[in-house]
């Protein structure tokens, strides 16, 4: 039997594959010693096939998992031809795990062809950002905490759609409140510290006019999963925190000292403080123009921009 799980959303993908191996193990493997796990990105066909064909010990059957077989050329066309001559023969049990980050990534070749056409399969892609808050409400209610209903909405903005990490913040949140109700103050005081250090090195480069290091950070944020509304919210709330100390620094005519503004514009020191650095590389009327731009990415994502890194990438060439 063959059993085929693929898609984008990494997090699903690996719970449905743990879900059947545990069906596995609790009706025919108790003991564990015949789930055989394979990396098929470097995967030998002999290997493969020994595994497939070999007797499992003191079990009825093995069930074999392998992650990522498309992807390694050197055995595809081999195992696309045992799986078709003999499928009908195996006793083993075969899953077949293909996660991918994009659907422009999915693979086009015969192997993954065939294995779409098994009876036993599920494509799991990434879920809407509306599908995800009601995902993430429901694992909160599962783990009965309790939590106001804002940070949800939070949470997401802040994480985006990697529902790995949402799930290790929810744990963290569920596990720092001990039963006690989950708040917006919670999520800010355990979640954002991370995600604003690495906006703070973002607006650093686009400051300091180091294009290359900015394409790369926002890179790098997209792919880790956070939201493109969360970058461009972050981003927008520094820029703004940088025009307002440079009024101030160019109406007082000179540079009045880090506290006074921390206190006129109602910010941390600290925050304060990188503003008044990074206002040294923009005149005022850059800045308008930056903020202009971040509306209007703002706008563009909420119309369903379908391309969200070229706007952020167009805002740093600018």
């Amino acid at each position: 039997m063959i059993f085929f799980i693929h898609g984008t959303d990494s997090y699903r993908c690996r719970q449905k594959s743990k879900e059947l191996q545990d069906q596995f193990a609790q009706k025919k493997d108790k003991a564990g010693f015949n789930i055989v796990r394979l990396e098929g990105e470097k995967l030998d066909f002999d290997k493969f096939k020994q595994e497939a064909l070999t007797v499992p010990f003191l079990g009825e059957k093995k069930f074999i998992i392998v992650n990522n077989v498309t992807k390694n050329r050197t055995i595809n066309k081999d195992l696309l031809d045992f799986l078709k001559t003999k499928d009908s023969e195996l006793e083993n049990s075969l899953m077949f795990v293909e996660i991918y980050e994009s659907k422009k990534e999915e693979p086009a070749n015969a192997l993954y062809k065939f294995l779409k056409t098994q009876k036993f399969k599920w494509e799991i892609d990434s879920l809407s950002n509306y599908e995800i808050e009601k995902w993430l409400a429901n694992y909160f209610k599962e783990k009965k905490a309790d939590y106001d209903a804002k940070i949800i909405n939070q949470l997401v903005a802040m994480v985006g759609n990697d529902l790995s990490q949402l799930t290790n913040e929810a744990d963290k949140l569920i596990s720092y409140k001990a039963g006690e109700k989950i708040t917006a103050e919670d999520v800010k005081l355990l979640v954002s510290a991370k995600f604003e250090d690495n906006i703070f090195n973002l607006t650093d480069a686009i400051a300091y006019k180091n294009s290359k290091l900015a394409l790369k950070l926002i890179s790098d944020q997209l792919k880790s999963g956070s939201a493109p509304l969360a970058i461009q919210a972050m981003i927008a709330r520094q820029f703004k925190i940088i025009l307002k100390a440079k009024s101030i620094i160019e109406n007082s005519g000179g540079y009045p000292n880090q506290g006074q503004i921390a206190s006129e514009i109602g910010e941390h020191p600290f925050v304060v403080k990188k503003a008044i650095e990074q206002a040294r590389g923009f005149s005022i009327g850059e800045l308008i123009k930056i903020n202009q731009t971040l509306l209007d990415i703002e706008s563009q994502l909420k119309s369903g921009a379908k391309n969200p890194e070229l706007l952020f990438d167009l805002l740093v060439l600018k």
